[in-house]
């Protein structure tokens, strides 16, 4: 019995059917991973220019507004903004699609979407103050240390300001 026949801690023996299949799988995954290199650069084009028409448009004051804005937020910092997936259905399909574009760019991120603009960091943060999209972040801290009321009234005030703004953010 030869080297490649005998069974491995209590596996079947690998045959050469098993090897080739193998092998096929992998070469299959090396020729999907080169196109997606070559396609790469159309798809970063794409996205930045999708990018700026989203930014234009979670600038402005339409109902679509609000969702573009939030779905830019949760590419900026998804574990402080979160974007709810429905939000798409609301969409008219060419900004649904330039929000395909951008997902697609920031699947293999050249830099974070912010970055493609002067300022960029502020421009989101202020997506987030116009839209009154809740920080996350600051409503964990401000849930968590919520029961501890007495001890810092100015911190206390903050907190009860960051849930009264998630919650009327929930009724939008």
């Amino acid at each position: 019995m030869d080297k490649t026949s005998k069974k491995i801690l209590g596996a079947p023996a690998v045959g050469q059917e098993d090897k080739e299949q193998a092998a096929a799988i992998f070469q299959a995954a090396r020729e999907e991973r080169e196109q997606a290199q070559k396609a790469l650069p159309n798809i970063r084009r794409d996205g930045r220019d999708a990018l700026v028409r989203l930014v234009n448009i979670a600038r402005g004051d339409s109902g679509q507004c609000r969702h573009v804005a939030v779905f830019l937020l949760s590419l900026y910092n998804g574990s402080r903004f979160k974007f709810d997936l429905t939000d798409f259905r609301c969409l008219d399909k060419s900004i649904f699609d330039d929000c395909m574009a951008v997902l697609k760019m920031d699947r293999t991120p050249a830099m974070e979407v912010h970055m493609y603009f002067e300022n960029g960091g502020e421009i989101w943060e202020q997506l987030a103050r116009d839209w009154l999209v809740p920080d996350r972040r600051k409503l964990r801290l401000a849930l968590c240390t919520a029961s501890f009321t007495g001890y810092d009234k100015e911190q206390n005030a903050i907190n009860e300001k960051l849930v009264a703004d998630y919650l009327a953010s929930r009724a939008i």
